[in-house]
C-alpha cells in the first residue's frame, strides 16, 4: 500500500494544483481479488480523492470520449485478454489523450496478444516464450514470501524522492519485462535478482513512446 499510494501520490502531484475531488477510476476483470481490502485500501485516502470501480469488458465502454471526463486518473488493476479491435482503439486513444495511469500487480499480466498495452505499461509479464522489439523473452516466472532489500537508484525522482533503502517481505514477485527507467533495484536475502538479466531498461525507447502517447504519467506498481 505504500508504494502504490507513494506513485499515486506522485500521479496526482503531475496534475497541479486542482481544487476538485481527484477522480481514480479503478479497472477491475479477469482475475480474483479481496475487494473488500482494496477498496478499504482506496477509502483510507484523504477526503480529496474518490473512486469507482469497472469491471472488464463493461469498462470498455469508459474509454470512449463521451466518458472519459468522468474520471482523472486510471489504476489497472485487472488482468483482462480479450480486446477487439475497436477497444484497442479506443482504449489507446484514451491513453494518448493524457490520462494518467498507475498500473497495480496483475495488470503486467494481462493483453497477451496486445503489444500495445505492453508499450503503454512499458513492461510484460510473458505466460509464454515472446519475442518483442528484437529481444527474445521467455515465459515468466514468479517466486512466494520472498524478503529483500528495496535499493533506491534514483532519490531525485519524484516518486522516490524522499525514500531511503528499506526491506520489505512481499507474497508474490514475478520476473517481467521492462521498458522503464529504473528507480530501484532488489537484493533479496537469499538470492540476487538481478534486473539486467531479465529487463530491459531503454530509456531511449519510453522517452519516444512518451512523446508520442503525450502521456503524463504511467506507473508500475507489482
Amino acid at each position: 500500500m505504500f508504494i502504490f499510494a507513494g506513485f499515486l501520490m506522485t500521479t496526482l502531484t503531475s496534475m497541479g494544483s486542482i481544487s476538485k475531488p481527484i477522480r481514480i477510476l479503478v479497472i477491475t476483470g479477469g482475475h480474483d481479488y479481496k475487494k473488500e481490502q482494496f477498496n478499504q485500501m482506496l477509502e483510507s485516502f484523504s477526503l480529496g480523492i474518490t473512486y469507482r470501480v469497472a469491471e472488464l469488458p463493461g469498462a470498455f465502454n469508459m474509454f470512449v470520449p463521451e466518458n472519459r471526463n468522468q474520471y482523472d486518473v486510471l489504476v489497472f488493476y485487472h488482468m483482462w485478454q480479450n480486446i477487439t479491435d475497436e477497444q484497442a482503439k479506443v482504449f489507446s486513444e484514451c491513453i494518448k489523450q493524457g490520462k494518467p495511469v498507475v498500473a497495480l500487480h496483475h495488470s503486467i499480466c494481462a493483453f497477451d496478444d496486445w503489444p500495445e498495452y505492453w508499450n503503454i505499461l512499458g513492461g510484460k509479464y510473458f505466460h509464454r516464450p515472446t519475442t518483442f522489439k528484437g529481444h527474445d523473452y521467455p515465459a515468466g516466472t514468479y517466486k512466494h514470501d520472498l524478503h529483500f532489500r528495496i535499493n533506491i537508484v534514483d532519490p531525485d525522482q519524484p516518486v522516490t524522492r524522499d525514500v531511503h533503502d528499506f526491506e520489505i517481505r512481499v507474497r508474490e514477485l514475478l520476473d517481467f519485462c521492462l521498458s522503464q527507467y529504473r528507480l530501484l533495484t532488489v537484493k533479496m536475502t537469499s538470492v540476487i535478482f538481478n534486473i539486467n538479466d531479465t529487463c530491459h531498461f531503454v530509456k531511449k525507447d519510453l522517452k519516444i513512446y512518451t512523446k508520442r502517447m503525450r502521456l503524463r504519467n504511467v506507473f508500475i506498481v507489482k
